[in-house]
């Protein structure tokens, strides 16, 4: 008998099953299948998987997909061991889907290589191969966040609504995505022709399920990451339309929430937006630290919107009040009891969240903010935070976006010179070694560009912090997020170009962030 993973294979055949959205669990089971659908949408509403479900998954030791989905999903909850152990088990199944030995290459380079561009291209190579494969759309499209390349999320999404269009049910949504221009087209074939189980096997398939059919226009994931990545293009309207309808497919989807604030805010609707994003907070109560923290810093971006707009000393206080209140409450455990284990000290150690406190303070710096109570208890947050930051981040690196915040933090708000000192000269160094590791320009050259500056600009050397960050100021979005987090980076750079007398490169600054629509990107 052939061994698996230490199991005699004693199967007779290679079992085919299929999830919710028709793709391939080979080598699965019922029960499989029924955590996976789960498991998979935990995923797309940023909420954790229980203990149960992570076992059953673990347990399933013949079926790479569930490995595969194991591994995504313990990353996604900061479980790195587990996570590395579930691509361990996948690469010793000998019966996988071509798809799944893609996605296990895909993972390895991103999780354990850092290596995400060339990730990337698998992605689209199994976006290709199976088009209702969303757990693929999903991780593909964190990476396009992180590196900010929306046309690429774009293409990829809009393949995938093209590819499935056979199975829409809509004649109105059949007409408008037929307008898509994808130049490849391909229906979905059967599992014994598209879902080649690797390894020519002697053994026969056999399909254990019905199969699903799934059209990814019909999803609210998949409208609501377009309607985002339409927003960051500058095509509002189109992203409202999108937006609209993934909010009538699931009103409690804590993603199309956080798209639509970007539309509402981008169109200027300030005052509905909060209306809108206040009455979902419940929804995402038990959604993951870097969802529910992240759509609770889109509030208090609109209040601090809201502020800049009023000039009531009156309403100012109650904004600024409200603004105190929803960092403690949701963006930063204040004042959080000892123990690195706490469940406050998790929240403050994820980086997501950090990040997102650091961005809030970050906006309250540039607008220098007159009220005294905001302003001590400001300066009060920034200790908070480098109790946190500067043990975990100092030598650890995520995306360039959190790398962004983190070197503002440190080189423009920590007292320490001799730490800030050391910092900056570790960060020039990862940043010149990731050339070997996947030469991407936003770590290599933007990154660096934008450090510079920082320390420059904390050295009083205004001059020299515009003349590094100037010539890479176009290329800024290269760092990730979007344009409502990078809004920050983009006014300490105009502050810094007119501090130092660069008034001109101010003004095309502001001309070539400012569409014809006149949203900032």
């Amino acid at each position: 008998m052939k061994m698996v993973d230490g199991e005699e294979d004693t199967m007779d055949e290679i079992e085919i099953w299929f999830d919710s959205r028709g793709m391939p669990v080979v080598n699965g089971s019922q029960l499989i299948v029924d955590t996976m659908n789960q498991v998979i949408n935990n995923i797309l509403t940023y909420t954790d998987s229980t203990k149960k479900e992570l076992k059953i998954l673990r347990r399933a030791k013949k079926c790479a997909a569930a490995q595969l989905l194991l591994a995504v999903s313990a990353y996604n909850m900061g479980e790195d061991g587990l996570s590395n152990e579930a691509l361990r088990s996948a690469s010793l199944i000998e019966h996988k889907s071509l798809r799944d030995e893609k996605l296990l290459k895909a993972l390895q380079l991103i999780y354990l290589e850092g290596k995400t561009l060339e990730s990337i291209k698998i992605h689209h190579e199994i976006s290709k191969l199976c088009p209702s494969d969303i757990l693929n759309i999903y991780i593909c499209f964190n990476s396009y966040i992180y590196f900010y390349d929306m046309e690429g999320g774009k293409s990829l999404v809009e393949s995938t609504i093209k590819r499935t269009l056979v199975y829409a049910q809509d004649e109105e949504l059949i007409n408008e995505f037929k307008k898509l221009n994808i130049s490849e087209t391909r229906d979905m074939l059967s599992a014994a022709e598209k879902y080649m189980v690797s390894s020519a096997p002697s053994k026969p398939l056999k399909e254990k399920n019905e199969r699903f059919s799934y059209f990814a226009g019909e999803d609210s994931y998949i409208l609501g990451i377009l309607c985002f990545i339409e927003d960051q293009l500058g095509h509002i309207e189109r992203a409202k339309q999108l937006g609209e309808k993934s909010y009538s497919l699931n009103k409690k989807a804590p993603w199309t929430h956080h798209s639509l604030s970007h539309i509402y805010q981008d169109k200027g609707n300030i005052d509905y937006a909060i209306e809108f994003m206040v009455s979902h907070a419940p929804d995402w109560s038990a959604c993951i630290p870097f969802m529910r923290s992240h759509n609770w810093w889109h509030i208090g971006l609109l209040y601090l919107n809201k502020y800049y707009s009023i000039k009531s000393t009156k309403q100012k206080k109650i904004i600024g009040d409200k603004l105190i209140d929803i960092f403690k409450k949701y963006l930063w455990c204040c004042n959080p009891p000892n123990g690195k284990h706490t469940k406050e000290a998790l929240f403050n150690s994820d980086p997501s969240v950090a990040a997102g406190a650091i961005g809030m303070l970050w906006h309250l710096n540039n607008h220098q903010f007159e009220m005294d109570k905001l302003n001590r208890w400001y300066k009060k947050r920034w200790s908070e935070v480098f109790d946190i930051i500067y043990p975990l981040y100092t030598n650890a690196h995520f995306f360039p976006f959190s790398d962004l915040h983190f070197a503002y933090a440190m080189i423009l708000h920590h007292d320490n010179d001799k730490e800030v000192d050391q910092y900056v000269k570790d960060c020039q160094t990862y940043c010149k070694e990731y050339e070997v590791i996947d030469n991407n320009e936003a770590i290599t050259t933007v990154l660096p560009a934008v450090i510079d500056g920082f320390y420059a600009y904390r050295k009083g050397q205004v001059q020299k912090a515009f003349q590094v960050m100037h010539p890479k100021a176009t290329k800024f979005h290269l760092l990730g997020g979007s344009h409502a987090q990078r809004l920050a980076l983009d006014e300490t750079y105009l502050l810094i170009c007119n501090q130092s007398g660069h008034e001109a490169e101010q003004k095309a600054y502001l001309d070539f962030k400012t569409p014809k629509d006149g949203v900032m990107q």
